[in-house]
């Protein structure tokens, strides 16, 4: 006997129960699939339903049916739905899941998506990074154009919420055109940015435009963003331009110029690394040096390896664990196996997964 509730009682639970039964309610009407959609458009279109939003949202979005797109549009439009921010969530990650151009405008939109918090008796505003991410992954997925400039200006306004711009690499080429474009804009902070997301790209094109930066930019942070994004290309002809740039003034750009020797990968840095570590005793600049000789993997840093495992700071000893561990050089077994016994626990973990690397 089949025991299965049916449509409408699915619909009473999401209506009627209370949240737990209402969920659960949400997620079976999405398997049901088909039948579901004209009801779930429905309380998406009822003011009065407005807590359910959400879910009705949720669950649309999963069901990929393109019914929903322009009933999902107008809830964004909605002046009410202000008031629900997670159906303004749940209705942009739909969306991602439904991707069309009809949506390009609003989406562009919520790009500035803010919540609202309350700190000693003020409201104050901050992006909403959850919904401003869909909208980005949302537009990714359309790919029309028009949101690609306005997307790269959100990052100009708040490029220090978003770890990386990999997602730009299903933009291709225009993408890559018009960072080269904001590589020679007069305001250093497009510069900036550009130069950072350039190297998430992957295109070995940038390479020459990001050395003539590194080499002639007026902004530290600029030529800083430019050796890292450098390091992340990966291509042997940045080596000379890197290796110059950690003898530069600025010790943020030597220490993105470290970091970039990391991403190259090549040998003939061990050498000059070694003389500098000898230089500075800059604790940063130190503390990059290490993890730059850690990850050349290369049998000449041994000796300064194990003698950082001596270090008054653990995140120092820490990278030179993990430096260890890639040369696997058993003369720091015993070394590895002290810090292992020892009463830093993190330093403890890094060494046991370093003397199991060991057995590789």
């Amino acid at each position: 006997m089949d025991d299965q509730p049916t449509l409408e009682q699915l619909l009473h639970q999401l209506t009627e129960g209370d949240m737990h039964t209402s969920i659960a309610a949400h997620i079976q009407l999405m398997k049901l699939g088909e039948p579901a959609v004209e009801p779930l458009i429905s309380i998406v279109q009822n003011p009065e339903k407005k807590e359910l939003w959400w879910l009705a949202a949720d669950a649309l979005g999963h069901m990929g049916d393109r019914r929903a797109i322009e009933p999902l549009i107008d809830l964004l439009k909605n002046p009410l739905s202000f008031d629900a921010i997670l159906a303004r969530k749940y209705t942009v990650w739909a969306l991602a899941k439904l991707p069309d151009p009809k949506a390009v405008d609003v989406l562009i939109e919520m790009l500035h998506e803010v919540n609202s918090i309350v700190d000693d008796g003020v409201i104050e505003y901050e992006p909403d990074i959850e919904t401003i991410s869909a909208a980005i992954s949302a537009l990714t997925e359309i790919g029309d154009l028009r949101a690609l400039q306005p997307i790269l200006d959100r990052f100009l306004e708040d490029d220090h919420y978003w770890e990386d711009g990999e997602f730009l690499r299903d933009w291709g080429e225009p993408a890559f055109n018009l960072l080269l474009e904001m590589l020679k804009s007069d305001n250093p902070t497009k510069r900036d940015v550009a130069a950072g997301l350039v190297g998430e790209l992957g295109n070995l094109d940038a390479v020459e435009p990001l050395l003539e930066t590194l080499k002639t930019d007026e902004d530290g942070e600029v030529r800083s963003s430019a050796a890292y994004a450098l390091g992340r290309l990966g291509d042997s002809r940045a080596f000379d331009e890197l290796l110059n740039a950690l003898n530069d003034s600025n010790k943020h750009i030597r220490l993105s110029a470290l970091y970039g020797l990391a991403g190259l990968q090549d040998k003939r840095a061990v050498e000059p690394l070694l003389e500098m570590l000898q230089t500075y005793d800059d604790q940063e600049v130190r503390q990059g040096v290490i993890y730059t000789l850690g990850q050349l993997r290369d049998s000449r840093t041994f000796n300064v390896l194990v003698n950082a495992l001596d270090d008054p700071k653990n995140y120092i000893r820490g990278l030179a664990v993990e430096g260890l561990a890639g040369l696997k050089d058993k003369r720091a077994i015993e070394s590895l196996t002290q810090i292992m016994n020892g009463t830093v626990p993190d330093l403890a973990q890094k060494a046991k997964y370093a003397l199991e690397m060991f057995k590789e």
